[in-house]
């Protein structure tokens, strides 16, 4: 009889992880991210073995009442036995436990029946955008400073639910060169955070512009590519940003035709037994 253990995530399971993501061509998180993402107390990260094999993977993080459930996957070969079904079910079981009153994670569009089965429900959808800019340095475009971060917090709330402040500290932190703000007066009201994935693969968002102006996105985007230099990245914004998509595309960025939501779950409930499905998860510190 087959053996699915769950235990967690270490160390030594980091080169299999990283693998397992390039497989399926999620470059967001590097070997390193993911070696902060399991020393970090916050973090809860499940790995599956079938018969002493590794198979599969899920991340998830708490803050308060906030919880985040990201890059669920199993190995091709070991897909539709119920691995990850027993995945989502134990990642989920956890976050309830650590009493988590409202748990975010980003579906495909034909999964989003069996999350709203779990008590998720769709909130808006996710646009993806790849290409590169015309590099240009713009004097009202400079690097965050710690003194943003609050104003940078209040502004992100009008757009993205929840406490994103873990997130947006840990961009800035991890990678102070790519984050950029645009000021008018003496307000930020555009702010832009990138990293850089595997293999080099450079990521920028989350962008919010209060104002959704053609001239500060494009500022905040030339300017990051003045840093990141002759290279395409990948952008994603979300639908209250909606204004922003002709900007992108005038812009010279490529949208992505796949479809991801934003899914939320805020209330308490037992969970339904469902078949297995496989989640594209959000990258866990976007």
């Amino acid at each position: 009889m087959d053996k699915i253990i769950i235990r967690s995530l270490t160390t030594e399971d980091l080169s299999f992880a990283a693998e397992l993501m390039r497989t399926q061509k999620w470059f967001a998180l590097t070997q390193r991210e993911l070696e902060n993402t399991i020393a970090d107390p916050a973090c809860y990260c499940l790995l599956a073995e079938k018969d002493n094999i590794k198979c599969g993977l899920v991340l998830s993080r708490v803050t308060g009442g906030n919880g985040m459930i990201a890059n669920l996957i199993v190995s091709p070969a070991q897909r539709n036995q119920g691995i990850g079904k027993i995945l989502f079910q134990s990642i989920l079981d956890h976050l309830l436990a650590m009493n988590a009153q409202r748990i975010t994670l980003n579906s495909g569009l034909k999964w989003l029946s069996f999350f709203e089965a779990f008590g998720f429900s769709k909130q808006q959808r996710i646009f993806s955008f790849f290409g590169d800019v015309e590099p240009r340095l713009h004097p009202q475009v400079a690097h965050v400073q710690t003194g943003d971060l609050a104003e940078l917090y209040r502004l992100d709330h009008d757009y993205y639910p929840g406490d994103r402040g873990h997130f947006l500290s840990h961009f800035f932190e991890t990678y102070p060169n790519l984050a950029l703000k645009f000021t008018k007066g003496d307000r930020i009201t555009a702010y832009l955070f990138g990293q850089v994935g595997l293999g080099g693969f450079v990521f920028a968002g989350p962008l919010v512009a209060n104002n959704a102006s053609y001239y500060d996105v494009r500022a905040l985007l030339q300017n990051f590519q003045e840093i990141i230099g002759f290279q395409p990245f990948h952008l994603s914004t979300v639908e209250k940003q909606s204004k922003l998509l002709p900007v992108l595309v005038e812009l010279g960025m490529k949208p992505d035709p796949e479809n991801l939501y934003l899914m939320i779950r805020e209330t308490i409930q037992p969970t339904n037994e469902q078949p297995f499905l496989i989640l594209r998860g959000q990258d866990l510190i976007a």
